[in-house]
């Protein structure tokens, strides 16, 4: 099951019996797993790590695989008892692995009710509006335009 897992920018996370360090890649093993307990923890929609590890703090984002046995709870937080971290995230990445999730999932409850959740949405469209911003500005410099640029045959 592939999903997202937040660190801190030293790759630290808290885990049931203390801070874990790990590195950026490899795969990691937990003799059990209950959601908000111990195991590995990851979310399958990417916003919802957020409310963890914000933005604009120097955390890391890994697209991750999640294995062996997995606990789900509600479907914001999963739990496994095996994790291999495939790829780290830059925004963009963390973005498109968004809007994946919400394509496959048309029917879902976007809304999350908890502060800390409306706090990590707001961020999270600040920066996306940010990036789109910068997008603009720099097509803008090389004359690129959507409206006017040629059709390709795909």
């Amino acid at each position: 099951m592939e999903g997202i897992r937040g660190f801190d920018k030293n790759m630290c996370a808290t885990l049931g019996k203390g801070v874990y360090q790990y590195a950026t890649s490899g795969t990691y093993i937990e003799p059990e797993c209950k959601a908000r307990c111990n195991g590995f923890h990851f979310v399958e929609y990417a916003p919802d790590c957020l409310g963890y590890y914000g933005l604009g703090k120097g955390n890391r984002y890994f697209l991750i695989n999640a294995g062996g046995d997995i606990n789900e709870e509600q479907g914001q937080v999963c739990s496994c008892t095996e994790m291999t971290l495939l790829k780290e995230l830059n925004m963009e990445q963390f973005v498109i692995k968004t809007m994946e999730y919400m394509v496959r999932n048309p029917r879902m409850d976007w809304e999350r009710n908890s502060a800390s959740a409306q706090s990590a949405r707001k961020s999270f469209r600040e920066r996306i509006w940010s990036m789109f911003m910068e997008k603009e500005k720099q097509n803008t410099m090389t004359g690129w335009n959507a409206r006017t640029a040629p059709e390709k045959d795909c």
